[in-house]
């Protein structure tokens, strides 16, 4: 499992958040930068594997918020 991977899913168990909140919250408490090249790709690999269900928030004049959150299965 890459340490990227590892980040995602760290912030994961303290709460539900759709990709760009999850990705600013891993920078300002890391200082890492996540690109979404890694994080979209691995946010689907744990939705596949079951380790991840995600959420569609519709909004007003928006496209949808896809929202992730942990499940009790492991990747």
């Amino acid at each position: 499992m890459a340490y990227t991977d590892i980040l995602i899913l760290r912030h994961l168990s303290r709460r539900a958040a759709h990709g760009y909140e999850l990705r600013k919250r891993i920078e300002q408490t890391t200082g890492i930068v996540i690109n979404n090249n890694s994080l979209y790709p691995a946010l689907k690999r744990f939705v596949e594997a079951g380790a991840v269900s995600m959420t569609v928030e519709q909004q007003e004049s928006r496209p949808p918020r896809h929202i992730y959150e942990l499940t009790g299965r492991r990747p």
